[in-house]
Protein backbone atom coordinates (compact mmCIF):
# COMPACT_ATOMS: atom_id res chain seq x y z
CA UNK A 1 0.00 0.00 0.00
CA UNK A 2 1.52 3.63 -1.29
CA UNK A 3 1.27 6.19 1.75
CA UNK A 4 -1.10 8.73 1.24
CA UNK A 5 0.91 12.43 2.39
CA UNK A 6 -2.64 13.94 3.58
CA UNK A 7 -1.54 17.19 5.23
CA UNK A 8 -4.25 16.69 7.41
CA UNK A 9 -2.48 14.03 8.90
CA UNK A 10 1.08 14.95 8.31
CA UNK A 11 2.73 13.96 11.81
CA UNK A 12 0.80 10.46 11.52
CA UNK A 13 2.24 8.24 9.05
CA UNK A 14 -0.14 5.46 7.82
CA UNK A 15 0.30 2.14 9.89
CA UNK A 16 0.28 -0.99 7.72
CA UNK A 17 -1.78 -4.16 9.05
CA UNK A 18 -1.35 -7.34 7.84
CA UNK A 19 -2.49 -11.06 9.21
CA UNK A 20 1.22 -11.65 10.57
CA UNK A 21 1.60 -7.99 11.75
CA UNK A 22 -1.76 -8.34 14.17
CA UNK A 23 -0.46 -11.72 15.20
CA UNK A 24 2.08 -10.52 16.17
CA UNK A 25 0.51 -7.61 18.54
CA UNK A 26 -1.97 -10.63 19.49
CA UNK A 27 1.25 -12.46 20.92
CA UNK A 28 3.16 -9.47 22.62
CA UNK A 29 2.74 -9.04 26.50
CA UNK A 30 6.48 -7.16 26.79
CA UNK A 31 4.95 -3.96 27.28
CA UNK A 32 1.99 -1.33 28.18
CA UNK A 33 -0.72 -1.17 25.20
CA UNK A 34 -2.71 1.28 27.38
CA UNK A 35 -2.14 4.72 29.44
CA UNK A 36 -4.44 6.27 31.38
CA UNK A 37 -3.73 8.89 34.07
CA UNK A 38 -6.58 8.19 36.17
CA UNK A 39 -5.40 4.94 36.93
CA UNK A 40 -2.90 4.83 40.29
CA UNK A 41 0.31 3.34 38.49
CA UNK A 42 0.32 6.08 35.42
CA UNK A 43 -1.40 9.36 37.44
CA UNK A 44 2.38 10.60 37.45
CA UNK A 45 4.35 11.58 34.39
CA UNK A 46 6.23 14.47 35.02
CA UNK A 47 9.05 12.72 37.25
CA UNK A 48 11.91 14.98 38.92
CA UNK A 49 14.36 16.16 36.39
CA UNK A 50 18.24 16.05 36.78
CA UNK A 51 21.20 18.51 35.56
CA UNK A 52 20.83 22.51 35.36
CA UNK A 53 18.44 22.68 31.93
CA UNK A 54 16.21 20.30 32.83
CA UNK A 55 13.02 21.09 35.60
CA UNK A 56 11.01 18.24 34.65
CA UNK A 57 10.57 14.72 32.30
CA UNK A 58 7.59 13.98 30.53
CA UNK A 59 7.84 9.64 30.59
CA UNK A 60 5.47 7.64 29.00
CA UNK A 61 5.23 4.00 28.01
CA UNK A 62 4.69 4.98 24.51
CA UNK A 63 4.13 7.24 21.84
CA UNK A 64 1.43 5.09 19.81
CA UNK A 65 -1.46 7.96 19.85
CA UNK A 66 -0.31 10.10 22.41
CA UNK A 67 2.85 11.11 20.76
CA UNK A 68 1.16 12.78 17.89
CA UNK A 69 -1.67 14.30 19.97
CA UNK A 70 0.73 15.92 21.96
CA UNK A 71 3.16 17.10 19.38
CA UNK A 72 -0.14 18.44 17.77
CA UNK A 73 -2.13 20.49 20.63
CA UNK A 74 1.52 21.66 22.28
CA UNK A 75 4.13 21.91 19.88
CA UNK A 76 6.43 19.63 21.54
CA UNK A 77 8.81 16.82 19.75
CA UNK A 78 8.19 13.33 21.85
CA UNK A 79 11.51 11.58 21.56
CA UNK A 80 11.55 8.11 21.75
CA UNK A 81 13.61 6.01 24.59
CA UNK A 82 16.00 3.95 23.79
CA UNK A 83 13.28 0.42 24.10
CA UNK A 84 11.85 1.51 20.93
CA UNK A 85 8.59 1.56 22.40
CA UNK A 86 8.60 4.61 25.53
CA UNK A 87 9.03 8.23 24.81
CA UNK A 88 9.45 11.39 26.88
CA UNK A 89 10.08 14.86 26.61
CA UNK A 90 12.35 16.87 28.72
CA UNK A 91 10.51 19.95 30.13
CA UNK A 92 13.12 23.39 30.17
CA UNK A 93 10.48 25.76 30.99
CA UNK A 94 7.91 26.38 33.82
CA UNK A 95 5.62 26.97 30.79
CA UNK A 96 6.41 23.48 29.43
CA UNK A 97 5.78 21.81 32.62
CA UNK A 98 2.55 23.63 33.32
CA UNK A 99 1.10 22.80 29.63
CA UNK A 100 2.22 19.50 29.88
CA UNK A 101 0.17 18.57 33.83
CA UNK A 102 -2.98 20.94 31.89
CA UNK A 103 -2.87 18.02 29.44
CA UNK A 104 -2.83 15.08 32.20
CA UNK A 105 -5.68 16.82 34.66
CA UNK A 106 -8.13 17.84 31.55
CA UNK A 107 -7.84 14.23 29.89
CA UNK A 108 -7.07 12.25 32.91
CA UNK A 109 -10.00 10.02 32.21
CA UNK A 110 -9.10 9.52 28.02
CA UNK A 111 -7.48 6.10 27.41
CA UNK A 112 -4.97 6.56 24.57
CA UNK A 113 -3.95 3.01 23.22
CA UNK A 114 -1.20 1.22 21.37
CA UNK A 115 -2.23 -0.83 18.87
CA UNK A 116 -2.45 -1.64 14.72
CA UNK A 117 -5.10 1.54 14.18
CA UNK A 118 -3.61 4.96 13.53
CA UNK A 119 -4.85 6.58 16.38
CA UNK A 120 -6.65 5.26 19.54
CA UNK A 121 -8.30 5.69 22.45
CA UNK A 122 -11.16 5.09 24.97
CA UNK A 123 -13.37 7.84 26.43
CA UNK A 124 -12.76 6.12 29.73
CA UNK A 125 -11.88 3.11 31.68
CA UNK A 126 -14.29 0.86 32.77
CA UNK A 127 -13.44 0.61 36.34
CA UNK A 128 -10.36 1.69 37.85
CA UNK A 129 -9.70 -0.95 40.26
CA UNK A 130 -10.58 -4.89 39.72
CA UNK A 131 -11.00 -5.27 42.95
CA UNK A 132 -13.79 -2.39 43.68
CA UNK A 133 -15.31 -3.35 40.30
CA UNK A 134 -17.19 0.14 40.86
CA UNK A 135 -18.52 1.38 36.86
CA UNK A 136 -16.67 4.54 35.99
CA UNK A 137 -19.62 7.72 34.59
CA UNK A 138 -19.44 6.87 30.92
CA UNK A 139 -19.34 2.92 31.67
CA UNK A 140 -22.74 3.37 33.68
CA UNK A 141 -23.78 4.90 30.73
CA UNK A 142 -23.10 2.52 27.87
CA UNK A 143 -24.11 -0.30 30.70
CA UNK A 144 -27.69 1.30 30.62
CA UNK A 145 -28.05 1.94 26.95
CA UNK A 146 -26.94 -1.77 26.19
CA UNK A 147 -28.54 -3.58 28.45
CA UNK A 148 -31.74 -1.83 30.12
CA UNK A 149 -33.15 -0.54 26.66
CA UNK A 150 -36.54 -1.73 27.70
CA UNK A 151 -36.86 2.01 29.12
CA UNK A 152 -36.65 4.86 27.12
CA UNK A 153 -32.37 6.02 27.16
CA UNK A 154 -32.76 9.16 24.58
CA UNK A 155 -30.85 11.05 27.60
CA UNK A 156 -28.04 8.58 28.20
CA UNK A 157 -27.29 8.40 24.31
CA UNK A 158 -27.44 11.91 24.17
CA UNK A 159 -24.85 12.09 27.41
CA UNK A 160 -22.75 9.56 25.17
CA UNK A 161 -22.59 11.54 21.76
CA UNK A 162 -21.64 14.82 24.08
CA UNK A 163 -18.78 12.50 25.12
CA UNK A 164 -17.63 11.79 21.67
CA UNK A 165 -18.43 15.16 20.28
CA UNK A 166 -15.73 16.97 23.36
CA UNK A 167 -13.04 14.94 22.09
CA UNK A 168 -13.64 14.93 18.58
CA UNK A 169 -13.65 18.79 19.05
CA UNK A 170 -10.60 19.17 21.13
CA UNK A 171 -8.29 16.57 19.23
CA UNK A 172 -6.33 16.82 16.18
CA UNK A 173 -6.37 14.20 13.33
CA UNK A 174 -9.91 12.34 14.48
CA UNK A 175 -12.00 15.07 13.85
CA UNK A 176 -10.94 14.72 10.19
CA UNK A 177 -11.79 11.97 9.13
CA UNK A 178 -13.64 10.96 5.85
CA UNK A 179 -16.29 8.62 7.29
CA UNK A 180 -17.53 7.24 10.43
CA UNK A 181 -18.16 3.47 10.95
CA UNK A 182 -19.72 2.15 14.12
CA UNK A 183 -18.28 -1.84 14.43
CA UNK A 184 -21.20 -4.01 13.53
CA UNK A 185 -23.35 -5.11 16.50
CA UNK A 186 -26.47 -7.29 17.40
CA UNK A 187 -27.00 -4.07 19.45
CA UNK A 188 -27.80 -0.90 17.33
CA UNK A 189 -26.89 1.59 19.39
CA UNK A 190 -23.34 2.26 18.34
CA UNK A 191 -24.93 3.03 15.09
CA UNK A 192 -27.09 5.64 16.52
CA UNK A 193 -24.47 7.33 18.33
CA UNK A 194 -22.55 7.12 14.98
CA UNK A 195 -25.35 8.52 13.25
CA UNK A 196 -25.65 11.50 15.79
CA UNK A 197 -22.09 12.45 14.93
CA UNK A 198 -23.10 13.86 11.51
CA UNK A 199 -20.00 16.13 11.43
CA UNK A 200 -18.90 12.92 9.42
CA UNK A 201 -20.66 10.61 6.18
CA UNK A 202 -21.87 7.13 8.37
CA UNK A 203 -20.82 3.90 6.35
CA UNK A 204 -22.00 1.88 9.10
CA UNK A 205 -24.66 -0.04 6.93
CA UNK A 206 -21.87 -1.04 4.54
CA UNK A 207 -19.92 -2.64 7.30
CA UNK A 208 -21.75 -6.16 8.57
CA UNK A 209 -20.50 -10.21 9.34
CA UNK A 210 -21.75 -12.90 7.64
CA UNK A 211 -21.44 -15.72 10.17
CA UNK A 212 -22.91 -13.20 13.53
CA UNK A 213 -21.85 -16.95 15.70
CA UNK A 214 -18.64 -16.68 14.58
CA UNK A 215 -18.11 -12.92 15.33
CA UNK A 216 -18.75 -13.30 18.91
CA UNK A 217 -16.67 -11.24 21.46
CA UNK A 218 -17.34 -13.56 24.24
CA UNK A 219 -13.79 -14.76 24.72
CA UNK A 220 -10.91 -13.51 26.54
CA UNK A 221 -7.79 -15.81 24.37
CA UNK A 222 -6.86 -13.09 22.05
CA UNK A 223 -5.55 -16.22 19.26
CA UNK A 224 -9.39 -18.04 19.56
CA UNK A 225 -11.02 -14.24 19.07
CA UNK A 226 -8.80 -13.65 15.91
CA UNK A 227 -9.59 -17.28 14.39
CA UNK A 228 -13.42 -16.69 15.16
CA UNK A 229 -13.25 -12.56 13.39
CA UNK A 230 -11.72 -14.88 10.50
CA UNK A 231 -14.12 -16.76 9.67
CA UNK A 232 -17.08 -14.27 10.49
CA UNK A 233 -17.27 -13.55 6.77
CA UNK A 234 -16.67 -9.80 7.62
CA UNK A 235 -17.82 -8.12 4.55
CA UNK A 236 -17.58 -4.20 3.37
CA UNK A 237 -19.70 -3.24 0.51
CA UNK A 238 -18.15 -2.22 -2.75
CA UNK A 239 -20.32 0.60 -3.80
CA UNK A 240 -17.84 2.65 -0.90
CA UNK A 241 -15.40 4.32 -2.21
CA UNK A 242 -12.39 4.07 0.43
CA UNK A 243 -9.75 4.72 -1.68
CA UNK A 244 -7.31 7.04 0.15
CA UNK A 245 -9.82 7.78 2.47
CA UNK A 246 -9.89 8.04 6.71
CA UNK A 247 -12.61 6.57 8.71
CA UNK A 248 -13.37 6.55 12.21
CA UNK A 249 -14.06 3.73 13.77
CA UNK A 250 -15.92 3.35 16.81
CA UNK A 251 -17.13 0.75 19.48
CA UNK A 252 -18.53 0.37 22.82
CA UNK A 253 -15.79 -1.80 24.68
CA UNK A 254 -12.43 -2.18 23.86
CA UNK A 255 -11.19 -5.54 25.93
CA UNK A 256 -7.95 -6.56 23.57
CA UNK A 257 -8.95 -4.27 20.96
CA UNK A 258 -8.91 -7.18 17.94
CA UNK A 259 -12.27 -6.27 16.63
CA UNK A 260 -11.74 -3.20 16.20
CA UNK A 261 -7.91 -4.05 15.15
CA UNK A 262 -9.52 -7.18 12.22
CA UNK A 263 -11.80 -4.54 11.21
CA UNK A 264 -9.04 -1.71 10.61
CA UNK A 265 -7.42 -4.21 8.29
CA UNK A 266 -10.46 -4.95 6.34
CA UNK A 267 -11.01 -1.42 5.61
CA UNK A 268 -7.29 -0.71 4.83
CA UNK A 269 -7.26 -3.76 1.90
CA UNK A 270 -9.96 -2.07 0.83
CA UNK A 271 -8.23 1.27 0.66
CA UNK A 272 -8.63 3.11 3.40
CA UNK A 273 -5.39 5.43 4.52
CA UNK A 274 -5.82 5.67 8.01
CA UNK A 275 -8.23 4.53 10.31
CA UNK A 276 -8.79 5.61 13.84
CA UNK A 277 -10.77 4.51 16.34
CA UNK A 278 -12.65 5.92 19.60
CA UNK A 279 -14.43 3.66 21.88
CA UNK A 280 -16.75 4.28 25.11
CA UNK A 281 -14.90 2.22 27.58
CA UNK A 282 -11.55 -0.37 27.65
CA UNK A 283 -11.35 -2.88 29.75
CA UNK A 284 -9.08 -2.99 32.89
CA UNK A 285 -8.02 -6.58 33.00
CA UNK A 286 -6.92 -6.37 29.17
CA UNK A 287 -3.22 -5.02 29.85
Amino acid sequence: MAFNFDMRFLNVPPKKITRESLIDFINDTSATKRLCFAMREQSMPLKEGYGKDVLKWFNLPFRDTIGPILEEMLGIHVCSRKDGIGCYYPCKKVEEVHALQQFVDKYRSVVFLRDKLDLSIALSMRELEVESGARTYLRQLEYLVKYEDDVDRTGEKEELVKAFESILSDFPFFKYADYICAVPSSKNFMRDIAARLNRFPDISSAVCWADKQHAAKNTEDGMTKFEMLEHSGFAIDSAVDLKNKSVLLIDDLYRSGITMQYIAMKLKEAGASRVFGIAIIKGLRNK
